[in-house]
């Protein structure tokens, strides 16, 4: 029973993994499609640009090498853009792995439906100590080892059955049947016996000795829930951590993404005044699209974060309403 009940938490711990790792595919998908959708839109301003250019150039208001400039400045973003595209792809196929239509068969996200992350997530400190507990009682590991311990007793029962007088009792009946073999016609009455056999192992030395491993086994099972429960604590505390400080960085990366976007934008009006040039107006988008991009890098790295956080507290169908949840018979 205890060897069927065991199949359970392996179950439950393989499907906490595979839950994981799903996540991590997830976002990274996400991520690569507002990566892709950022290099979109700095693409399209370099070719809403391009044609400004080509008329001031022929109006003689800009030199022929500031159109050479950004027609050089569209190809690489196209160039980009198109890698970008190549890492989305890539992370669809990969997601499709955990993504299945009503047939069973993976299924691949196209493009269109890369949604934006969600809002940043935003923990208690001082809830880690309830939730080091909410995951005690929900990590698989623990369970497995509980389930273990008491097949142990089980067995350590039966050894000390081992060291204890035994006493069988017997009952038999015997009576020849069949036709007489011999003329004397000799065949014997229907007999009965009984009896009562009364064993004492006098040195017990096979149930001692299956006590005493019995008992190591025990005592190493009782050593790894410790370790097993320090190391949910560590990993429950570890995740809170994860989440509070790159919830702080995303927060930053969006501060810094929004600066530099406003920096842009201030200097392609510059340009169009003819107080500004396009090799600043270049580099200022350039700085722009790589803080958009850190920013869309730390907001993944927040929500992977997360779902370690989730694998942390055993949960294995994870929901952003997990951090709010006051009970684990809460959570969706």
């Amino acid at each position: 029973t205890y060897d069927q009940q065991l199949a359970n938490p392996f179950i439950r711990g393989s499907l906490i993994e595979f839950t994981t790792e799903a996540g991590r595919a997830y976002w990274k998908w996400v991520a690569a499609g507002r990566k892709y959708q950022l290099g979109q839109r700095w693409l399209d301003l370099a070719l809403e640009r391009n044609d400004r250019i080509e008329s001031r150039v022929k109006a003689q208001d800009l030199d022929p090498p500031e159109l050479i400039d950004n027609e050089r400045a569209i190809a690489k973003r196209q160039s980009k853009l198109a890698d970008s595209l190549r890492i989305v792809e890539q992370s669809a196929q990969k997601l499709s792995v955990y993504l299945r239509d009503e047939s069973g068969r993976p299924w691949v996200p196209d493009l269109d439906r890369i949604p934006p992350f969600p809002d940043l997530l935003d923990v208690d400190p001082a809830e880690v100590g309830l939730d080091v507990i909410r995951a005690r009682q929900n990590r698989p590991e623990l369970e497995s080892l509980n389930l273990k311990l008491r097949q142990l007793q089980v067995d350590y029962a039966e050894a000390c059955n081992l060291t204890r007088p035994q006493l069988d009792a017997q009952l038999t009946g015997s009576q020849d049947v069949g036709e007489p073999t011999s003329s004397k016609r000799d065949k014997s009455e229907f007999e009965v016996e009984a009896g009562l056999y009364f064993e004492v192992p006098v040195q017990q030395r096979k149930g001692r000795g299956k006590m005493h491993a019995v008992q190591a086994k025990m005592a190493q099972v009782g050593a790894k829930r410790r370790l097993v429960n320090d190391k949910i604590a560590a990993e429950v505390q570890a995740a809170y951590a994860g989440l509070i400080r790159t919830r702080e960085a995303a927060i930053k990366a969006e501060e810094a993404a929004d600066l530099a976007d406003q920096m842009a934008d201030i200097e392609r009006r510059k340009f169009e005044l003819g107080e500004s040039d396009l090799l600043k107006v270049a580099l200022r988008e350039q700085y722009a699209l790589e803080a958009a991009e850190e920013q869309v890098e730390a907001e993944m790295k927040h929500f992977m974060t997360f779902s370690e956080y989730a694998a942390a507290l055993g949960i294995d169908q994870p929901s952003v309403a997990l951090v709010t949840a006051e009970s684990l018979d809460e959570l969706p």
